[in-house]
């Protein structure tokens, strides 16, 4: 722990970092924004894994970005749906951003693993993934006839 900065890594690199904090944390000249992962690919890819909790729908929306102002070569980003890889490609430069955007059916147990591989000497990058599960069609259904019973009751109610 670095601060705010929780850091996994083995030996030097790879690593990922979070910034557990609520404010910027400027380190290694990298500046760290709240909530978000960065990932150090420099030896070996730097992985994280997210498993469903449950069965359903899930929308997965991740963003990539690399995070240091010099760039050798941009790192390489990846997302496996299990074992299905859908290549991002190469991270652009500094500032910029690629992203992805799915609606996934998944299993409990599922796995979906944001990864960023080293390519020459790469630079430190922040990834920013949300993931949703979408309400069933038939949950909705229940909701819905749930409320218009309680204004069906309500009226009558209020008509006495």
């Amino acid at each position: 722990m670095l601060g705010s900065l929780d850091v996994w890594r083995d030996k030097t690199d790879p690593n990922i970092v979070k910034n557990i904090g609520l404010s910027d944390v400027v380190a290694f000249n990298i500046t760290f924004h709240p909530g978000e992962v960065t990932f150090g690919p420099t030896d070996g890819p730097a992985v994280a894994r997210w498993t469903a909790p449950s069965a359903g729908t899930f929308q997965v929306d991740a963003s990539f970005a690399t995070v240091q102002t010099t760039i050798n070569n941009a790192p390489n980003a990846y997302i496996f749906v299990g074992t299905s890889s859908n290549s991002l490609g190469a991270v652009p430069a500094f500032a910029t951003t690629i992203g992805y955007s799915q609606l996934l059916s998944l299993n409990f147990g599922d796995t979906i693993d944001f990864v960023v591989t080293p390519n020459g000497s790469t630079k430190t990058t922040e990834v920013s993934a949300t993931i949703t599960q979408v309400p069933e069609p038939g949950t909705l259904l229940l909701l819905g006839s749930g409320l218009l019973g309680l204004v069906v009751a309500g009226r009558k109610k209020f008509r006495k």
